[in-house]
């Protein structure tokens, strides 16, 4: 993401209304307390299910449910902080939006219909860096890889293709 604010305001204002009325509600009351526990995992699982990996989670492979497992926390909240709809560590006040025209090489940015952030913002990155191409995956989530794989495959081949 180029700014965490634009990403926080979107998973607010546009995916969290998608998994009913009181959902952000609740969560904003849980976090409000720094209630983290068994509460807040049930209530964002089908928001992880909706926007993260598409697939059903008994079916998640391997090597997700390792990275699951192995995930290091200290630095995750370190960086984001705890909660899933807002920012409290060191990325907080990250906004590089203006800086993207700096990048010269060429760059591949993805976006799905179904991910964390915004698809035109991914767009929009996109025509932003000097060498910027987008690859849009249908079907896909933060994992496009393994949800949309077809189509993110076969646009990831394409781009080195061009290099």
């Amino acid at each position: 993401m180029a700014c965490i604010s634009d990403y926080v305001k979107y998973e607010k204002e546009v995916l969290a209304p998608k998994l009913g009325p009181d959902f952000l509600t609740e969560i904003i009351k849980l976090e409000s307390k720094g209630d983290y526990g068994d509460r807040y995992d049930e209530l964002i699982k089908p928001f992880y299910k909706e926007f993260v990996l598409r697939i059903s989670s008994d079916k998640w492979p391997d090597s997700i449910m390792q990275m699951v497992k192995h995930l290091n926390y200290d630095v995750y909240n370190y960086m984001n902080g705890p909660s899933e709809f807002g920012c409290g560590g060191t990325l907080k006040n990250w906004d590089i939006k203006r800086r993207l025209k700096e990048i010269s090489v060429p760059t591949l940015v993805i976006g799905s219909k179904y991910n964390t952030m915004d698809p035109d913002e991914t767009q929009w990155m996109s025509e932003e860096v000097q060498n910027g191409h987008y690859l849009f995956c249908p079907n896909g989530s933060h994992m496009c890889h393994w949800d949309d794989s077809d189509t993110y495959f076969s646009g990831l081949t394409q781009f080195i293709k061009t290099l």
